[in-house]
């Protein structure tokens, strides 16, 4: 083997190790769920509301939205809520909500407390239990988005 073959091989290696050391020194701690046999890991999901146009609200958002809006259950209560914009103004916008049940009054990490969702935010929602939402905004094509047909 060639110096130079050995310099490579060492930079490619150090890349992905580099990468790795940077995601975990800038993030920030995430919400730890308390439930002991509730994990997010190769979770199933099932839909619970599907919708390819209409107006939407989303927690800790003071807009109103038009689009695509989809939510499916997770283990353990959790939901996971898909929107994707269809409006002029909001363009190829999307925004992902993870909603997981908490007994507390605040959310960690920027999250929004929904106190009793359940029936004004969704009817799948548990009644009697406050959740806290998290949103990340991500680029989405809103003719990807389709809800199953029955």
């Amino acid at each position: 083997m060639k110096g130079g073959e050995t310099f490579m091989k060492t930079k490619i290696t150090l890349i992905p190790i580099a990468f790795l050391g940077l995601f975990f020194l800038l993030s920030k701690p995430a919400m730890a769920i308390s439930t002991k046999s509730c994990s997010l890991n190769n979770s199933s999901k099932s839909l619970v509301a599907c919708y390819e146009s209409g107006v939407h609200a989303i927690p800790g958002k003071n807009e109103i939205y038009q689009g695509f809006d989809k939510v499916q259950k997770l283990n353990c209560g959790i939901f996971l809520q898909t929107f994707c914009g269809a409006s002029p103004s909001q363009g190829n916008s999307g925004i992902l909500s993870l909603w997981i049940p908490t007994k507390a009054e605040t959310c960690p990490n920027n999250g929004v407390i929904v106190k009793n969702g359940y029936p004004s935010w969704g009817d799948y929602l548990s009644p009697n239990t406050n959740y806290c939402v998290f949103n990340r905004n991500f680029y989405c094509l809103p003719q990807m988005f389709k809800c199953p047909k029955d």
